[in-house]
């Protein structure tokens, strides 16, 4: 109605104004037809940037929602302790992490306090670990916790002050159970202190080396021992400038194999010592890596005196086998004897003997009686003699014998003695005794060529399992040992491993017979005891001869021959046991020619048949001790004895029949013949025991 009256007013006007008034019109209608279309246009643009802000509201709602989804998400689900104390210490927040690792719920967390959970061995770590807070705010310590039930929790806690309006409101953090890995941890420190202490005192030489660099990085004391060295000798220096491989193609070996990552289990090496000394040990070695570069791990067990004992003992067995060798050849060629030196007695016996034949059968009969000699020498280096054993006092027999050996000596050779006082009594046959000293003193005088000192000594020394263990043939108990020491040229190692072998000699041709030290071998090994050797080249030798102390209790009287039977008319029949058919023949033949009646078996089966046959004809049996097959002559003897009592025995052999542990005690002369025998003394010994002469009447032969 305004604008109507506006207009009706406006058309009164005059023309022109009228004009004017209608130009103005229109441009209020336009413009307010521009403000209408502004304020529409606005009015959209405005609903849309509502909209937008709207949406981006919407949105970033929705993202804090995610956020705290996640926050929950991770909060609840973390393999982590999150945590969240007030100022009093109380659980305000723990995640299900915190319920499963301490054990209790976050209701029972809100009513007590972190602090008493603290482990008693913790109580420490945790005070500073508040006194860190407080100071700087945050903390990182390890603490340990009592769980539920007991159990104890290893924690990392890494935690930070919650500050509100500058004060402290309480802290918030994150807690790893580390207990695993704690124990882990604990574990191979105990399995490195373990491996240090063991390194430490291992009896075996230990050692890591660099395999590129062929040095030592660490070694223990047992390699310092074994080989001489200090620390700063060996650490960083290179083996093969230390010379400490004897055979470095060896080493060369041996570092190829490591390389191509194979162990090296139970080689045997040398190595040369400080020193200059060589060693022998077992090596196993197998390669580690130590930042990357490739090490060895090196074991070194010594065997340097078990190489040492092997080496006696094979010795030994060498010995033991050339001694049985000795013995078999002793004993056939000593029934040889036997038929030589009866036969050339029996020859030289005849009345039609001319001068030219009985000369003859001298020089036959010496070098029989020579060869005799060798054979019992043998025979003594194989511990198949006869031996007489007495209680002996060795300072009185040494002394004794010395004084007849100095004769042996020249006179730029000074003999000094010493003899231990009071020493025990030894049970050893004086003369085999006296035998070992003389083949020592000679040995010692000819390796004095230019003179020099001899001296003897005796020693009462009682041996202890250790020392047994170190000394092959050694045995415990009492010994008396006798040393002979001379200051000559002395020996080698190659020269001492065959010294006592028979026939070996380091004399010229002609000087020597090689059988004087495996006579010494013989004898002392017979006696029970055992002699050991100690030479250095231009220094001189020394031999130690052992021999156990006797038993006071020991019997060393003979047991009487059994008393022979009451003679009988009539020739007396002997069966004659013998498997050497030759001496079976010449015996038989002996026998008969001396009005003996003979009746032969040539084994202990076939006497028994021949003892069947004529049981109450037999007066005496003369059997060799060793027979070939079945039982041997003791063993015979033992069963016809126990058939007739009163049957008389008289036992041949070439052996020591003492060797073979029967409880028949044998007397030369009296129920025994050792081999080779002469006929005189075959008859004598027969025509004792039968009783058929007296005790010294010389026995006839035709």
């Amino acid at each position: 109605m305004l604008w109507r009256r506006i207009c009706f007013g406006f058309s009164q006007c005059s023309l022109s104004s009228q004009r004017f008034m209608t130009s103005i019109y229109d441009i209020i209608v336009a413009a307010m037809v521009v403000f209408l279309l502004g304020s529409l246009l606005w009015s959209v643009l405005l609903r849309r940037k509502v909209k937008e802000q709207t949406d981006q509201i919407r949105r970033a709602l929705e993202r804090e929602l995610a956020l705290e989804q996640q926050y929950s998400e991770l909060f609840e689900n973390a393999h982590d302790i999150i945590f969240t104390l007030d100022q009093k210490g109380r659980f305000r927040a723990l995640n299900a992490a915190g319920e499963r690792i301490l054990g209790y719920t976050r209701d029972q967390g809100a009513v007590m306090t972190f602090e008493e959970l603290i482990a008693a061995e913790s109580k420490d770590h945790y005070r500073m670990w508040m006194l860190e807070m407080a100071k700087d705010g945050q903390s990182r310590r390890e603490v340990i916790l009592v769980a539920k039930g007991g159990n104890k929790v290893v924690l990392e806690v890494n935690a930070r002050l919650l500050m509100q309006d500058s004060h402290i409101v309480g802290v918030d953090g994150i807690a790893r159970d580390i207990t695993a890995r704690k124990a882990a941890e604990d574990a191979l420190r105990e399995s490195e202190e373990r491996f240090a202490s063991a390194f430490r005192v291992s009896p075996v030489a230990i050692g890591i080396m660099s395999l590129h660099e062929d040095c030592f990085h660490e070694i223990n004391q047992s390699f310092l021992a074994l080989f001489g060295y200090e620390i700063k000798d060996v650490v960083g220096k290179r083996t093969t400038d230390l010379a400490f491989w004897s055979k470095p193609e060896q080493w060369l070996n041996i570092r190829k194999t490591l390389l191509e990552n194979k162990p090296v289990n139970g080689i045997e090496c040398r190595f040369k010592t400080r020193a200059g000394q060589e060693r022998i040990a077992l090596v196993f070695m197998e390669q580690l890596l130590m930042r990357q570069h490739p090490c060895a791990l090196f074991f070194a067990h010594d065997i340097t005196e078990r190489h040492h004992l092997e080496g006696e003992l094979r010795q030994m067995q060498k010995l033991e086998a050339v001694g049985r060798l000795a013995a078999g050849v002793a004993h056939d060629f000593n029934n040889l004897l036997t038929i030589i030196q009866g036969n050339i007695e029996l020859s030289r016996a005849r009345s039609d003997v001319t001068p030219q034949l009985e000369q003859s059968l001298e020089q036959v009969s010496t070098a029989a009686q020579k060869a005799t000699g060798l054979v019992r020498q043998l025979l003594t280096f194989s511990r198949k003699q006869v031996m007489q054993p007495q209680r002996v006092n060795m300072n009185d027999l040494l002394g004794s014998s010395i004084k007849m050996l100095k004769h042996l000596l020249p006179s730029d050779v000074v003999v000094k003695l010493n003899f231990a006082a009071d020493i025990p009594i030894v049970r050893a046959d004086p003369i085999m005794v006296e035998q070992v000293l003389m083949n020592m003193v000679v040995n010692a005088r000819d390796a004095m060529a230019r003179g020099g000192e001899l001296n003897i000594s005796t020693t009462a020394i009682d041996i202890g399992a250790d020392y047994v263990k170190l000394h092959p043939g050694a045995t415990e108990g009492k010994h008396i040992c006798l040393a002979v020491s001379d200051t000559g040229c002395g020996m080698d190692a190659e020269t001492q491993a065959k010294i006592f072998e028979p026939f070996f000699t380091t004399k010229a041709n002609g000087k020597g017979t090689g059988l004087g030290l495996s006579t010494v071998y013989g004898v002392v090994r017979q006696h029970n005891g055992w002699i050991e050797v100690e030479s250095v080249c231009g220094r001189g030798t020394t031999f130690r001869v052992f021999i156990p102390c006797s038993n006071p209790c020991d019997d060393l009287h003979p047991r009487s021959a059994p008393a022979a039977p009451v003679r009988r008319d009539g020739p007396q029949t002997i069966m004659v046991v013998e498997d050497e058919p030759t001496l079976a023949q010449f015996v038989s033949a002996l026998l008969r020619a001396n009005s003996f009646k003979v009746l032969e078996a040539s084994s202990a089966l076939q006497a028994i048949e021949v003892w069947n046959q004529n049981r109450g004809e037999i007066d005496l049996v003369l059997t060799d001790v060793m027979l070939g097959k079945g039982m041997s002559g003791l063993e015979l003897a033992e069963n016809l004895i126990a058939l007739r009592s009163d049957l008389n025995v008289v036992y041949t052999s070439g052996y020591n029949v003492d060797s073979f542990g029967h409880a028949t005690e044998l007397r030369e002369g009296v129920n025994y013949l050792a081999k080779p025998y002469p006929p005189p003394r075959l008859l004598q010994t027969v025509r004792r025991t039968l009783a058929a002469v007296a005790p010294n009447e010389p026995a006839t032969y035709n």
